[in-house]
């Protein structure tokens, strides 16, 4: 619920002109936000699904935004709604494909057979055939149909691959482009060298060699256009998408932001931010850091966490016991996840886990009480305008939905869910 300011005698207009912590004490805000229960509202179905674990029977399903099932929980396992599409695990035939009505648009998986599969992305989806211990890839289109394998993707001359067909690293597209490798079905050492990471384009065409013996970062191609490695030290670097080294594997750890930067770890574990040709922006001098989301990243000073701009400059102070990576609106940077999404950050102080926005205004507050016996963050994600969270109900651990400005509406009802799409 909207933390009613009378008590602290500030309104909203005021804080944004400057940081809420300056005109009003947060402590007593906290104190004061969590004595109140939050208001319940019903809001307008606009056709947004979420998989739903059923908190009886503990199957899946999908529901909308009144909690109501759309397609009713008797399913192993989902993933949320993508270009339209669902995957899902049928209890009794495999791996199935659904709409938003619940209609089965593809069922030709044997759960025996399928591992997994990612989101779709410009119309293609990585599935993933499981083999014992190797996953083997390969792209279908929306009507799952094969359309991109590994065969056109260049070979080891003599090396025994068993078959033509499967890729052992898939990414999503992203501007017509994904970076692909061969699954070798045998690790041998046959002396005939490393695979190498090709970038290819919509119709299956390598379009550009990566440095054999670095590994792609299973991210893909950024929106920078391009694509972080890893050596066998696992050491990070970083190439264009024509295969020019941009800078040689050297780094730790290596993330791209939103925008142009990269987080980054250096050899004394110190975090920072570099541009693309890896110097440093932003100076190592983090115990630990979170990629940059909406123009602001968390930073740990060994003590608390506050939030810096692309600057470097401390924009929101350092007064946080622990900051959470939310699950973003964009599921194309869910490797990449930073504290903002949708202009709100999940934030722990003095025991309380907390929704801010960019000037520290708290909306959602959950005290230690609520959150007995979850481990990290409650606040699962942010999507559309909507928080996911879990809180303890009774001794149950329950999730449900409030808006980002904290009004519920889904009670803490569900064992799981997801973000909405």
């Amino acid at each position: 619920m909207l933390l009613g300011f009378a008590a602290c005698d500030v309104s909203i207009d005021d804080a944004e002109e400057g940081h809420m912590s300056e005109t009003f004490d947060l402590d007593e805000a906290l104190e004061y936000i969590s004595s109140i229960e939050p208001e319940t509202i019903s809001v307008r179905d606009t056709g947004l699904l979420a998989p739903a674990k059923n908190s009886e029977n503990g199957l899946y399903g999908f529901i909308n935004i009144n909690g109501e099932w759309k397609v009713e929980p008797k399913y192993m396992a989902t993933v949320p709604y993508e270009e339209g599409v669902g995957l899902i695990l049928n209890m009794y035939s495999g791996y199935e494909y659904i709409n938003g009505e619940g209609k089965i648009v593809y069922n030709n998986f044997s759960g025996s057979q399928i591992g997994e599969s990612d989101h779709f992305s410009e119309g293609l989806v990585a599935v993933s055939v499981s083999n014992h211990s190797l996953q083997k890839y390969f792209y279908a289109d929306a009507n799952f149909k094969p359309v991109i394998t590994a065969s056109r993707v260049p070979v080891v001359p003599g090396r025994w691959y068993g078959n033509t067909w499967a890729l052992g690293l898939a990414t999503p597209f992203k501007n017509g482009l994904a970076v692909v490798m061969r699954q070798r079905n045998v690790d041998t050492n046959d002396g005939l060298g490393p695979e190498s990471a090709y970038v290819i384009n919509s119709w299956g065409d390598v379009v550009a060699t990566l440095p054999a013996g670095w590994d792609a970062d299973p991210s893909g191609v950024d929106e920078n256009g391009n694509v972080i490695v890893m050596n066998m030290g696992r050491m990070f670097g970083l190439c264009k998408s024509d295969g020019t080294i941009l800078f040689e594997c050297k780094y730790r750890f290596l993330k791209h932001c939103e925008g142009p930067l990269y987080l980054a770890c250096n050899d004394k574990g110190f975090w920072g931010y570099v541009d693309e040709n890896g110097n440093a922006v932003i100076p190592f001098q983090y115990q630990k850091a979170l990629p940059f989301s909406e123009g602001l990243a968390a930073v740990y000073d060994g003590k608390f966490w506050g939030f810096i701009d692309e600057t470097g400059a401390l924009v929101i102070e350092s007064v946080f016991d622990d900051v959470a990576a939310l699950k973003p609106s964009n599921i194309d940077v869910s490797g990449n996840k930073g504290a903002f999404c949708e202009e709100r950050a999940a934030v722990k102080k003095n025991g309380y886990w907390i929704i801010i926005d960019k000037s520290e205004y708290p909306y959602i507050c959950l005290t230690e009480e609520k959150c007995e016996g979850i481990e990290g963050c409650p606040f699962i994600g942010i999507r559309n305008g909507y928080v996911i969270y879990k809180q303890n109900v009774d001794g149950n651990i329950l999730c449900g939905v409030m808006t980002v400005s904290g009004k519920k509406v889904i009670e803490p009802s569900f064992a799981h869910i997801d973000i909405f799409n």
